[in-house]
Formats: structure tokens, sequence, C-alpha cells
């Protein structure tokens, strides 16, 4: 089983992908029109799908139970697996046999060169263009410095020998300092590849049933925090203000393409036909489960292919783990 998913949300107020003090990611994105032109903004403030993974990732772990994680994953550390000694070194089924982590991000060791492919990929989250904020600001998601200050109570002499500091080092404590926060509404894309979790290519070999079927709910599990924008920087002192307009999820019995991306008008239209066509040329059973607060779009079953609304943001999800349990894939 394959999935795809596309999510639609308007983010107030964050700072989900900021590089330093600063500054927030900005990156170069061409749109097109609805008069059929081409618009480029040289600087939208962007969150890298290398972030977005790294938080599904982490969600994994937090909602993984009884699934195995090695202790790296526990930790949180999503980096490269040590190098071990020839002779010793795991094979690919050892390793993802101990970690979900590794099993379905993936991972590479340097010494000796092994690699496996994530079965969960991500697109950067880029922002919709709309022609009211861009009359209004120039560019598609305005951003803000910001200056904060520490909340030092008391910047004394009593208060420096309490602390044990001297004067002048409280005092640069309070100095203020400057963080970036944008404004607007987002989309990103996702495929998750189901059939190969827990399953190593190198040695042809499968973990155990009962293992797999977890780790499968989990990695569709993870995907529901990502929907509010919790996915980036500064979350402790700048969880973005979010609202959910659209989520798209679609699953399938064979491979299928990346969804198209919400940056692009008239996504959700373009992406019945898109799998629709999929599902024909393939010879494979497709359903794309869509929610919005937008708008309401038809339902209908054509050939392989079903379009189902779904009544709240995280109904797909719900959707497409009822069906795998009783199926008996998760």
């Amino acid at each position: 089983m394959y999935v795809g998913v596309a999510v639609k949300v308007l983010l107030n107020m964050h700072d989900l992908n900021n590089e330093r003090a600063e500054e927030i990611r900005r990156v170069p994105v061409i749109y097109r029109g609805k008069d059929g032109g081409w618009t480029v903004f040289e600087e939208a403030v962007a969150v890298s799908g290398l972030m977005i993974k790294r938080w599904h990732f982490a969600n994994m772990v937090e909602l993984g139970g009884e699934v195995c994680f090695c202790d790296l994953c526990k930790n949180l550390e999503a980096i490269r697996i040590p190098s071990e000694k020839s002779g010793k070194a795991r094979s690919e089924f050892e390793i993802i046999k101990d970690c979900a982590g590794e099993d379905v991000h993936g991972f590479l060791r340097a010494n000796p060169v092994l690699r496996r492919e994530s079965m969960v990929k991500f697109s950067w989250m880029l922002p919709l263009f709309n022609d009211e904020v861009v009359e209004a600001f120039g560019l598609p998601t305005p951003f803000r410095v910001v200056q904060h200050t520490r909340n030092i109570r008391e910047i004394t002499e009593n208060a420096a020998k309490r602390m044990n500091v001297d004067l002048d080092e409280l005092r640069r404590w309070q100095m203020p300092y400057p963080r970036s926060y944008a404004a607007g509404v987002y989309g990103f894309v996702s495929l998750l590849d189901l059939k190969h979790i827990g399953y190593s290519f190198t040695d042809k070999k499968e973990i155990n049933e009962k293992e797999r079927r977890e780790r499968r709910k989990v990695a569709l599990q993870a995907y529901i925090p990502l929907v509010t924008g919790s996915c980036g920087a500064s979350l402790a002192r700048a969880l973005p203000v979010a609202d959910v307009l659209e989520v798209v999820t679609v699953l399938s019995d064979k491979v299928i393409p990346a969804p198209i991306h919400p940056i692009y008008s008239e996504y959700v239209e373009e992406n019945a036909r898109l799998y629709h066509s999929v599902s024909k040329a393939m010879r494979s059973n497709v359903t794309m489960y869509v929610w919005s607060k937008e708008k309401r779009y038809s339902e209908g079953k054509s050939d392989s292919f079903e379009l189902k609304m779904v009544e709240k943001a995280a109904d797909g999800f719900s959707e497409i783990i009822g069906l795998l349990e009783r199926v008996g894939e998760v």
C-alpha cells in the first residue's frame, strides 16, 4: 500500500525554519497566475522538507508505544549510523529489525557503506499566492523582525551576587535579541511507502508481521500533528497560530506519483484527475479522501478510483488506518 498526503494551512506568527537570530528561511518561488502568466518571488518564507521530515520522525518516536527504536532515535538523534568494524557490521535487515526510525526514515552508514532509502518523503512547505497579501506587502509571506528581552526580574548588585555573576554580565543577559516571524497560507505534500516498511531490500527479508503493522500505523499517525504546523523551530515560544484549511489523503495498492502541491490553483481537482488516470494506467485501486473547510468537492467513483469527502481534518488518516486494519495491513 502507498499513501499520498497534501495539506493546506494558514499559519500566523511562525518561526518554523529560522537560520540565524535575525534570519528566517526564504527561497525563490515561481507562481502561475490566473491569466496563465508567471510571477517570480525571490524571497518567499518557506519551511524545508528536511524540517517537516524531522518532526514526522519525532512524532513516530513519541507515538511509538511498543514499537522498537534504537537508543539514538529514542533521544531524537536522527544522525548517520556510526561506522562499524568490517566482519561485524550489521546487515540492513539487522538494523531495521531493531529500529523503526532507520526502517521508515532511512539511514546511511559510511563505513562499511550501506544506505537505505527513506520510506517517507516530504516536499517543502511553500506559501500560496494571494493577490490581496501581495498587494499589501509585496510578498506572498509577510515577515517581521521582533525584538525580545529575557525576563530577568532584577538587575542590581544584590541580584548579581545571588546569581554569582558579574553585574555587567547580568546586564548582557538582559540585552534584546531579534527573532523573525512570518505569516501565510502554506502547503506541503508527502509520500509514504507502507508496503516496504519492515522489508530489507539488500537481504530480501521481512521483520515479523506484528511489528510491521505497528510501524505502519505509527507512520500514518505521525502525520496528524504536522497539519497544524507543529513541525519546526521555536515551537516553545512561537507555536504557529494555525487554521487548517484542507487535508487530502490518498491510498493506493500500487505506486503513485506525489500529490500536486497546494500552491497550484485547483490542486484538489487536479489531484483527482491525476489519480483517476493513474488508477486506469496502473490497473490499481485508488481512494482519495478530502477534507475542506473552503469547498465541497464532488464525490464519486469511476473505474478503480474513488473520491470521498470526510467530516474532520484527520478523518482521512483514520479511514486509511481502519481499512488497513480490516485487511490485516496494520
